[in-house]
Formats: structure tokens, sequence, C-alpha cells
């Protein structure tokens, strides 16, 4: 399967890693993407064994980190992609990435939400009929952040439909990456969520909550 995909897309398109909320390096994506059904055997062949490397649940937050690096082809120069999802609950999912690569290279992360979105300064908002989603990029320094209907391929030739994306790009070899998700009514306004960085420390205020990341243990006080 695709690796950190937040939302749904349709099942029969082709599988293809820019469908997906997660990582491009240079255009490309994940092993096993391209045909009509997933092909794992090319995962499997190159023994691919992305990983859990901490789940941890609290009454507060939950935290999940995930390390796709062998997800991708070695030709990539990929050295490291760990994702970390934090959800504070009950409405807030701050999602960071951490991606080394062996030479600057143009990288790409997209996030997918259901509902087309509208950009008001710098966050999104995709409103449905009960809820509203907010998707706020938190470091955009160097990077270059649009929202856009991308084309998606129809089945077996088909006619053509397109996909929301949420784009952010970069040209570097070490981009570390924080973006927020948060939801409400759709009569209220989503949580926002602040960024204070402080060397290989991130402190992030949500509501009156202050979690800080410490990038060197990968822990979340």
């Amino acid at each position: 399967m695709v690796l950190f995909k937040l939302f749904c897309v349709a099942v029969y398109h082709p599988k293809w890693t820019g469908q997906h909320s997660t990582l491009l390096a240079n255009g490309r994506g994940q092993l096993g993407e391209g045909a009509e059904w997933f092909r794992g055997s090319e995962a499997l062949a190159r023994k691919s064994k992305p990983k859990v490397l901490r789940a941890v649940s609290t009454p507060a937050i939950d935290e999940i980190t995930g390390d796709a690096t062998e997800a991708y082809p070695k030709e990539l120069g990929l050295k490291r992609f760990v994702r970390r999802l934090i959800f504070v609950k009950p409405d807030v999912l701050i999602v960071t990435d951490e991606i080394l690569l062996d030479k600057e290279s143009s990288l790409e992360l997209r996030f997918h939400p259901e509902q087309q979105a509208e950009r008001q300064g710098n966050v999104f908002l995709a409103k449905g009929k009960q809820i509203v989603l907010q998707v706020e990029p938190l470091t955009t320094e160097g990077v270059e952040v649009s929202g856009e209907a991308l084309p998606l391929p129809g089945r077996h030739g088909g006619k053509q439909s397109s996909l929301f994306a949420v784009r952010l790009r970069t040209q570097r070899a070490n981009w570390r990456n924080a973006l927020a998700l948060s939801w409400s009514g759709a009569g209220d306004k989503p949580t926002r969520v602040s960024l204070r960085t402080e060397g290989g420390r991130w402190t992030f205020g949500v509501r009156d909550r202050q979690l800080v990341l410490d990038w060197e243990t990968g822990h979340v006080e």
C-alpha cells in the first residue's frame, strides 16, 4: 500500500504516489506505483521494509511515527523520510516530515482533502455540508505553497477527472516540514496552530497547550 495516505481517493484509478498525501522526489514516488493495481512484488523483490518507529496513546494526544525511506527507489538518493502524526484530541492533527537526500533535489509534499479547498491567507479551507477541514502549512520559508486540481486519469482510459491537492514544493537536500490539519462543525472555525522553532526543538501551540518536538530524540513533550 502507499504509506501515509490521509484521505481516500477512487480505488480504480492507476496507483500513483502523487494521488496520495505523501512525498514525491524529483517527480517520482514509491515502489510499485503506476499500474491499475499496486505492484507489491516490486517492493518485495527489493526487500523494502518501511516500518513504524513509535506509537503512543495518552488521554491528551496520540502519536505515531513511521519510516517510509525504503518505500522509495534507492536510485532517488533518499536517505531518510520519517513522518510523525500528532493527534491533539479532539480536533487537531499535526504532521511533521523529516526528509534527507544525498544531494539537492526537487521535493514535493501533497495533501489531498476530500473537498476542493479555498485558500484564505496562509490556510486552506475545505467546506462540507457539516464539517470544515483546515489545512495549515506551518513551515513555508523557501517553500512554494499552492492549492490546485490535478489531472486524474480515468479508469481504463475513460473520462479524465481531477484531484485537489495542497502542494508544498522546494529544492533542497534536507527538509523538515510541519503542517496542521484541524476541523470543526460547518458553523465554527477550526483551531489554528502556532509554531516556534529553536534549533532542534519545535514548539507547537494548540489552544492553551504547548507541545515540544525534539527532533534528535523524536519524542514529543
